[in-house]
């Protein structure tokens, strides 16, 4: 008989032995497993199966009424029984439960096709597709400069104003998840420190070097126009230097005009066949 509960840390165990082989012992989840297991906005669950945990999966909430669906795992030895299916849909009727007008979204690969499946079998609709590039931070010129909370209505302005921003449905790359760039969302980045504008207000640049551990600028969200896309890009290069980073990184949209720039940029694609999804579905 298959059940659900909260994860603890008790689980911990059982977590390691169902991570040890996803991505060749590179799971990100054991170096999140207590914060998920404190997190109070959603729920991190495990499925047990006489008595055995054989899958996790959790439920997490960013803002009111905007939650995210992650880190589905299953035992090796018990996959094939429908269990991601499974914590998929109680995920789902729990969220239905909490009743909470607003979205659940969640990111997997084009390849994997069960959850593509399983997706549009319970309604999400397919947002965008993206892919993930990267380059070698690189000494030179920008025009970055950081924007100020007294800016902040300006910067959300001009965000708006980018076709992007309209074709990635108001949404902003944590790095695997996406949440919606909401004024407060903003202000929160800039009183963090990690927003940018570009000239004279050609372009907004949102960062976190949280999305990659340290290791890099992750652009959150690229606020620029097409025709100044290829200097915008260069330039984050420029100020990923400056603030002492050695790569940077970014979701770019699987648009044909993008992927064409992006070696003129500087950047590759980190997985040349990697393809993500991101869906959605509201209540």
């Amino acid at each position: 008989m298959l059940t659900f509960r909260r994860v603890t840390l008790a689980d911990r165990p059982a977590m390691l032995e169902i991570c040890a082989g996803v991505w060749e012992g590179e799971d990100y989840l054991p170096n999140v497993f207590d914060e998920w297991v404190a997190e109070l906005g959603g729920q991190f669950t495990a499925a047990e199966m006489d008595g055995k945990v054989v899958a996790l999966a959790r439920l997490t909430k960013f803002a009111p009424g905007e939650y995210w669906l992650e880190g589905i795992r299953v035992h090796a030895d018990y996959r094939g029984q429908g269990l991601a299916a499974a914590l998929h849909d109680y995920h789902l009727d729990l969220w239905r439960q909490w009743d909470e007008p607003g979205t659940l979204r969640l990111v997997t690969d084009s390849e994997n096709l069960a959850i593509v499946k399983l997706c549009e079998r319970t309604g999400f609709t397919r947002q965008f597709e993206f892919t993930f590039a990267e380059a070698l931070a690189g000494a030179g010129p920008h025009r970055f400069s950081l924007v100020t909370l007294p800016e902040a209505d300006r910067a959300f302005e001009r965000l708006t104003q980018i076709p992007w921003y309209v074709e990635l449905h108001g949404l902003c790359d944590l790095c695997w998840k996406w949440r919606a760039l909401t004024p407060v969302y903003l202000a929160e980045r800039i009183a963090a420190g990690a927003v940018w504008r570009w000239g004279e207000w050609e372009g907004v640049l949102l960062t976190s070097i949280e999305a990659i551990e340290g290791e890099g600028l992750w652009l959150q969200f690229p606020g620029v126009s097409p025709e100044d896309r290829l200097p915008f890009l260069s330039e984050a290069r420029a100020l990923a230097h400056t603030l002492g980073h050695r790569r940077v990184g970014w979701s770019a949209p699987m648009r044909p005009e993008i992927l064409a720039e992006l070696p003129s940029a500087g950047y590759t694609r980190t997985w040349e066949s990697s393809v993500e999804y991101c869906f959605e579905i509201r209540q």
